[in-house]
């Protein structure tokens, strides 16, 4: 209760470096990192999911599809998504976005589109439900991210409770 919490989306690298100048105290990374003065724990696991309407040609694949056989399409995405826009851009590179910047907006525009777009187990929980789409899960391994809560290791009391006992 007597501590602030900011956020803010960087390249991982900066992220990185501003954690071992001290501007940062924790951060979030997709990945383990093993460096002497760092704690790195796994915090959370997220997985990425295509959502279409029935009438995509790719809605009858419940079990799941890999990014080539969608590669191309045009889709809505929501911007400042960190290491997923990079994941989308790489794993998609003859697609186009038509990046939103409010969620609002992104939500009203793709309900009455039949542009597919991302969405991932985290949001299905957390967010409005969708259910006039299908989610299919992505299958390629990047779609899957294990993210880490990163922080000095003197800084290790600043860690949420519970998470070194779960390690």
């Amino acid at each position: 209760s007597d501590k602030t919490i900011s956020s803010e989306l960087r390249d991982e690298d900066v992220l990185i470096e501003g954690l071992k100048n001290e501007h940062y105290q924790i951060i979030v990374l997709p990945y383990e990192i093993d460096e002497p003065n760092i704690i790195c724990i796994p915090y959370i696991k997220e997985h990425l999911y295509l959502s279409v309407t029935p009438s995509h040609h790719l809605a009858g694949h419940t079990d799941g599809v890999y990014f080539k056989e969608f590669d191309g399409e045009n889709m809505f995405v929501m911007s400042e998504l960190g290491y997923w826009s990079r994941v989308h851009s790489e794993n998609l590179p003859h697609s186009r976005f038509l990046v939103q910047n409010e969620r609002f907006d992104f939500d009203e525009l793709s309900s009455a589109s039949v542009l597919p777009h991302f969405s991932t187990d985290l949001s299905m929980k957390h967010l409005p439900s969708d259910s006039a789409r299908v989610h299919l899960p992505i299958l390629d391994d990047a779609a899957t991210a294990n993210f880490h809560l990163v922080c000095l290791k003197k800084n290790a009391g600043l860690l949420p409770a519970g998470v070194m006992k779960a390690r």
